[in-house]
């Protein structure tokens, strides 16, 4: 079982009520629009971008590790084309760190 919601750094509202549920009763929560239209995928998050440098990651790649470090989330972000398809593969296989993770739910605030 799953449930597909809109989820991501900036729209947040999953976080309430239904993630909790969904993490307690074993459901996996899909995210769609993980990147918020690109709006997450391109410079100019401050946060982002820093954390992109530190890494050596995009943006994007950066988005999507904070919400598949999240239990029982997975996503499903737009791969339309090759270039597309290889910066989503570039969000797995590493983990951020606690102290970033935290810092990403401070600064992008539901």
């Amino acid at each position: 079982m799953a449930n597909q919601v809109e989820y991501n750094l900036l729209v947040r509202a999953p976080e309430k009520e239904l993630l909790p549920y969904c993490q307690e009763k074993d459901i996996m929560l899909v995210a769609y629009k993980p990147l918020a239209g690109g709006k997450l995928a391109k410079p100019g998050y401050k946060l982002l971008d820093l954390l992109a440098k530190k890494y050596k990651k995009s943006p994007a790649q950066i988005s999507l590790n904070w919400l598949i470090s999240k239990p029982k989330v997975v996503v499903i972000p737009k791969a339309s084309t090759i270039v597309h398809l290889e910066d989503n593969l570039g969000a797995v296989g590493w983990r951020l760190e606690k102290e970033d993770l935290r810092k990403l739910d401070e600064n992008f605030t539901p």
